[in-house]
């Protein structure tokens, strides 16, 4: 990794650019922390997991393959659920297939810009005890691979 790619670079200079929330703040620095402390480890103990390499021109960029339609993270697979739907368009029907995977938390990853879910989508995850966080793909994808360590069932979904 060059130094100016280095996750604390990153970090500090996407603070003058883009706010963040409190828990994405927390998130990012547990990250940057866990990444140079734990690098020569994270890469001896990633067998066969997905290793997210980031978010740019609109494109999702996991393992050697890239994506411009919305993908469906889980622990072992990647799923192409909504490939034809925008985020406006989902609706609470949408979430029966990763509500049934029973996961502790879903990180949407809302394109660009920060925007939020309806209240419908919402409600439906908060009554089955699912976590749900909003942000921007970008700070998505800067967050998941701390969170995927630290959880043992997380679904990510990530719109361009």
């Amino acid at each position: 990794m060059d130094e100016v790619d280095s996750p604390l670079n990153i970090f500090v200079s996407s603070l003058f650019t883009t706010p963040f929330s409190y828990f994405e703040i927390i998130c990012i620095l547990y990250t940057i922390d866990y990444m140079e402390c734990n690098m020569e480890l994270e890469r001896q103990s990633n067998h066969g997991k997905f290793k997210l390499k980031g978010f740019r021109d609109g494109t999702i960029h996991i393992n050697e393959k890239s994506y411009t339609h919305p993908v469906i993270i889980t622990q072992d697979k990647i799923l192409n659920l909504w490939q034809d739907k925008s985020l406006q368009e989902l609706a609470k029907e949408d979430f029966d297939n990763l509500i049934s995977l029973s996961p502790e938390m879903i990180v949407i990853g809302t394109g660009i810009k920060h925007q939020f879910l309806s209240e419908k989508i919402l409600e439906k995850c908060f009554q089955k005890d699912i976590a749900v966080e909003c942000m921007s793909t970008e700070k998505a994808c800067m967050l998941l691979p701390t969170l995927i360590e630290e959880r043992k069932n997380i679904i990510a979904a990530l719109f361009p």
